[in-house]
């Protein structure tokens, strides 16, 4: 699990990425500096690496010689190319499976779950191992290659088109994506492995100066998931002080005695629990 200082450290990355994906001015030396850090006090890989592609882009445009690098971020650059061959690749199944088992097509189908944070939010195939393969059909039928389940048809206007793999999908616009993560974070019944804080919080921080709090909740309550969304959001915000003043919990549906007591502890589930 994470101690305090390995938390610390991803919550500072999550928070400089941010910067970064908002085209605001980054040092690279001190994201390298960071990512140096999180390899020295042993943080998970999969902590890592999207940060470690968001560095390798900004090290691009630096022109930076990549051969001066530490080796254990040179190291974490080829995983990440191993990581999206592997990914592509299994995504390319999982769509194989959707025209066969549900005769859809994968150019109709919006990525969810963790998916939908490699499409949407990182666009990058190898920022973290995928686990959760997940898509929402026009019919609201919601597939994950086990247990498939129904929510509300996806409006045309929450996604759009992208190439990934072999064929084209929709990517989840912001609003979409928050509430897929808010509601993975906010739902007790859904594994805390993989973690999907670290994605919501970087996505809150990119996109809460744009979008709404009440239009995630709307679109949650549309998909019939604003309880579950609503806790995830609260969680977000006890990990990431600096939300409040944007998500404003205190007018939720959520009660104050849950929000004091109840909310901290599931944000040190989620955060705390055994990420191996």
């Amino acid at each position: 699990m994470l101690n305090g200082e390995q938390r610390e450290i991803v919550v500072h990355l999550i928070r400089r990425n941010a910067r970064i994906l908002r085209r605001e001015p980054c040092d690279a030396m001190q994201m390298l500096r960071l990512l140096s850090w999180g390899v020295a006090e042993e943080v998970p890989e999969r902590f890592l690496m999207p940060f470690t592609a968001c560095l390798h882009g900004v090290i691009g445009d630096a022109r930076l010689d990549e051969s001066v690098l530490p080796l254990s971020i040179r190291t974490l650059f080829r995983e990440i190319s191993r990581c999206g061959a592997a990914n592509l690749a299994a995504l390319d199944g999982f769509g194989a499976g959707i025209r066969t088992k549900y005769g859809a097509a994968t150019e109709d189908a919006v990525l969810a779950g963790d998916v939908a944070a490699l499409a949407a939010l990182y666009q990058d195939p190898g920022a973290f191992q995928a686990a959760g393969w997940e898509a929402l059909l026009k019919d609201g039928t919601c597939a994950n290659g086990a247990k498939t389940r129904k929510l509300a048809p996806p409006a045309e206007d929450w996604s759009e088109e992208i190439q990934f793999g072999t064929a084209r999908w929709r990517k989840p616009k912001p609003a979409l994506m928050i509430a897929f993560f808010a509601r993975d974070v906010g739902d007790p019944a859904t594994p805390p492995n993989p973690p999907m804080w670290p994605h919501l919080g970087l996505a809150l921080l990119v996109w809460k100066d744009r979008i709404a709090v009440t239009e995630i909740l709307e679109l949650a309550a549309r998909l019939g998931r604003r309880d579950e969304v609503e806790h995830g959001l609260a969680i977000a915000t006890h990990i990431f002080p600096e939300l409040k003043s944007w998500a404003h919990p205190e007018k939720w549906a959520i009660p104050h005695w849950e929000r004091k007591w109840a909310v901290p502890l599931a944000a040190r589930r989620v955060v705390l629990v055994n990420y191996e």
